[in-house]
């Protein structure tokens, strides 16, 4: 059982100093920021999409829609011999609207990531995916479980930190039915305190090519190459001791080439997204 790295927040008027528990190593010019989930722990949350515009050749069509899931993070023992975590990701209950068409997949996809203290993907795993359903609802489906995997993930720096420090995060990962996927983002410490711990990042993810759902045949999918999404701010509130993101925003926009059958069109999406707890269950 890995024991948690609880943070005590000293103030002074001068300078403030953060003292971790445990086996932790106290940094004297910063702190040292590790992903640390507690075995057999879990996180409930709900994600939530907007599609806000789609261009086509830089115009916009005008075309919005919206989608959301139930997010289960259960996080397990780490391998033997390292620091690693294991935390699976259950997507479940998603829907979809858009151009008047509802989406609604009540089968869960399911995968396995491996993270290091450092919130890189070390292995990543298709437990669960659809099976009896058709092809828009698998390719939304997976699109919604990679923007939930790569919200809940914070990317932490290789060194100890203080408020206002920045690092450069880069990483590249084999996904099924994708290939590699490249992420280089820009971080920032917002804020490091006994409540939560703020990251804000900024940059770009690259895909070479990916099924989407088709944006102007909803029951239709599109081959998308040269795809390429453009984080422009990314802010994650952790939970101070394990860095688990409890909440997450999301702007971007992403680019790529829609191949159809005789044609291909330059195309773009402005979206946002959001991860957070559920509500409170009403009183009776």
């Amino acid at each position: 059982m890995r024991t948690p790295r609880p943070l005590i927040l000293i103030c002074s008027l001068l300078l403030p100093t953060i003292v971790f528990a445990d086996n932790a190593t106290p940094a004297p010019d910063g702190i040292e920021l590790l992903y640390a989930p507690l075995a057999d722990s879990s996180i409930s949350q709900n994600l939530k999409v907007d599609l806000l515009d789609v261009t086509l050749e830089g115009a916009s069509t005008y075309i919005t829609g919206t989608a959301s899931a139930k997010l289960l993070l259960q996080f397990g023992e780490p391998p033997p011999g390292n620091s690693a975590t294991v935390m699976t990701v259950t997507v479940n209950k998603m829907q979809g609207q858009a151009m008047g068409k509802q989406l609604a997949v009540t089968e869960p996809e399911v995968i396995q990531v491996t993270v290091d203290d450092r919130g890189r993907v070390v292995a990543y795993q298709v437990k669960e995916r659809l099976s009896n359903a058709d092809a828009p609802a698998i390719a939304s489906a997976d699109a919604l479980t990679a923007l939930a995997i790569f919200a809940v993930l914070p990317r932490l720096p290789a060194e100890p930190v203080v408020v206002g420090s920045q690092w450069h995060s880069r990483q590249t990962v084999t996904l099924r039915e994708v290939g590699q996927a490249t992420v280089d983002m820009q971080c920032r410490l917002i804020e490091c305190s006994e409540e939560q711990i703020v990251i804000e990042s900024s940059g770009k993810a690259t895909i070479p090519e990916v099924q989407i759902p088709n944006p102007f045949a909803p029951s239709g999918t599109m081959k998308a190459t040269n795809f390429k999404v453009t984080i422009s701010r990314l802010r994650q509130v952790c939970q101070p001791g394990t860095l688990v993101v409890s909440q997450a925003q999301c702007e971007a926009v992403a680019t790529f080439m829609g191949v159809q059958p005789d044609y291909t069109l330059p195309l773009g999406m402005k979206f946002k997204f959001s991860v957070k707890p559920p509500p409170p269950p009403a009183p009776e």
